[in-house]
């Protein structure tokens, strides 16, 4: 996969990673994440209105047209809060260890520092993308 071949690239050329470089692949991976995960949750989306019964648990009405399901912050809280019914909340999750919320999680993190402006290093890089890979395994 892509993914693999970046981070082999990103180890073999040592700890030094520009910040133009982290951010630039950090950037990267959101874009993919959000063209990714499409597939995979347009389906619930449509079929089971995950996302208006989040906006009915939170006192909130938005027409269901209006999210982009391209977009990763969306996507990520699906993945991250619980969406379904009370019988089963995280309705992506393959049992009840919680696995596909913890790397979703993570990556809801780096996805708020870099839209709000933080600069990413290397770490941060190699991170984001062990994280992606991690939780598409899981799902």
């Amino acid at each position: 996969m892509w993914w693999q071949w970046l981070l082999q690239h990103i180890q073999r050329n040592g700890f030094y990673m520009s910040i133009e470089k982290a951010n630039a692949y950090t950037f990267s991976c959101l874009e993919y994440l959000g063209r990714e995960l499409d597939p995979l949750l347009t389906r619930l989306v449509v079929e089971k209105g995950v996302m208006s019964h989040l906006d009915d648990q939170r006192k909130r009405k938005v027409e269901l047209s209006r999210y982009n399901p391209r977009d990763v912050q969306l996507q990520l809280r699906m993945l991250t809060e619980p969406v379904g019914t009370p019988e089963r909340k995280h309705p992506f999750e393959p049992d009840s260890s919680r696995t596909v919320g913890t790397y979703a999680q993570d990556l809801r993190i780096f996805r708020n520092k870099k839209m709000h402006g933080r600069d990413m290093n290397r770490n941060d890089a190699v991170r984001i993308y062990d994280s992606a890979a991690r939780l598409f395994e899981a799902l």
